[in-house]
């Protein structure tokens, strides 16, 4: 019975209020067939789900159980979210899947630990990251996550195809008198930001748009306590990708927010991450063509590029030149995608976390940025 061929659709809710009994007989009935000494365990550290790990002991099977935060519906598609995982785990880039519930989801459990913010600058991690993050952008292919989501949903259904439209449907459920910015000024600014940087980011991919430190795993015994590498040279000639191998070391978890969107996002706002949820601004990268550690990144992110789509890289400086500017010209975007998951988060969620405070620094961010614009990073 374990595990299922495929994973087993439950068409009612998981109800955890009054305990674990209810989950207990499903996971013996559906998915594991009485096991013997379940354990089940609360996690922490997420700020929109309630986690649990279960352990089936007898079968040292360990898997993980995500309920749904309160009102996330009003953000998060989950169907997209479901397609997503589908289409990775066909790329084998995500756990195994074993039920969907309404409201809850039953995967596999990748052994690991995650990031802390302060190691997301790791330089003994950069390729690593890098390489996993070009893997996703290069082989994942939004047309068939779109199909699938087509399938799965009703036909009266709209969903968001991108990330122009996901920022459209959130604005449109934001509560008034948080951000201290309308509905309509909101509307603006993105309307401001597509027209200048709209066609300046770069390809649209499958971005994972939630890049932080919590998503990445790495190995338990990965030692994270020397910092510095000490070389960030690269080869900036002659330069063969077919000799180019990138590194499995890390992966990427958590796939709520993974929509369409030009790859400049998603490594502009993986950057902005490296502050945490404590907002440490100081921690994120310089974007300038001039930062070493910035380049030695690019240069990983693009070799990977090429490895996976089979392409050589004629000019290596020029490349990392361009991907640069790209995410330049989209580094004011995600302080304010954050600043509204914030503010709606703070209406909606009973997750202990400060969401008022996180998105008024988040915009705060976004208005900094713009008001320095044009920007000269050099």
């Amino acid at each position: 019975m374990y595990p299922p061929s495929e994973p087993v659709s439950v068409d009612r809710s998981l109800d955890l209020s009054n305990g674990y009994d209810s989950l207990t007989r499903f996971l013996e009935k559906s998915l594991l067939g009485n096991p013997t000494n379940l354990e089940l365990t609360p996690l922490t550290g997420g700020t929109t789900n309630t986690l649990l790990k279960g352990v089936d002991k007898k079968r040292q099977v360990s898997f993980l159980i995500r309920t749904y935060g309160s009102g996330t519906e009003s953000i998060i598609n989950r169907d997209r979210e479901y397609a997503t995982h589908l289409h990775l785990l066909e790329n084998k880039l995500a756990p195994a899947l074993y039920a969907r519930f309404q409201n809850a989801l039953i995967y596999g459990y990748i052994p690991g630990k995650p990031l802390h913010y302060t190691e997301m600058s790791n330089e003994s991690l950069i390729p690593s990251i890098a390489n996993r993050l070009a893997q996703w952008h290069t082989v994942l292919n939004p047309k068939r996550i779109e199909d699938s989501i087509r399938e799965m949903s009703s036909p009266e259904i709209k969903f968001s195809l991108n990330l122009w439209q996901t920022l459209e449907e959130w604005i449109k459920v934001l509560p008034d008198g948080i951000l201290g910015v309308s509905k309509a000024e909101l509307r603006a600014e993105v309307a401001w930001f597509k027209e200048n940087f709209g066609d300046k980011g770069g390809p649209t991919v499958v971005s994972h748009c939630d890049l932080l430190s919590g998503n990445i795993i790495v190995p338990d015994s990965l030692d994270l306590t020397n910092t510095d590498v000490g070389d960030l040279s690269y080869p900036s000639s002659n330069f063969n990708v077919k000799e180019y191998s990138p590194s499995e070391l890390v992966t990427f978890i958590d796939y709520e927010y993974t929509v369409p969107a030009p790859r400049a996002f998603d490594l502009a706002n993986h950057f902005s991450e490296w502050q945490g949820f404590d907002c440490r601004t100081d921690l994120i990268p310089e974007p300038s063509t001039k930062n070493i550690k910035l380049r030695y990144w690019c240069f990983h992110y693009l070799a990977a590029s090429h490895h996976f789509s089979h392409t050589d890289m004629a000019d290596v400086e020029t490349e990392i030149d361009n991907l640069i500017a790209q995410v330049q010209a989209w580094w004011g975007m995600p302080g304010f995608y954050w600043s509204i998951w914030g503010c709606i988060q703070s209406q909606i969620s009973d997750i202990d976390f400060d969401y008022k405070s996180y998105c008024r620094n988040r915009i705060a961010e976004y208005f900094e940025w713009k008001k320095n614009y044009p920007h000269n990073y050099d």
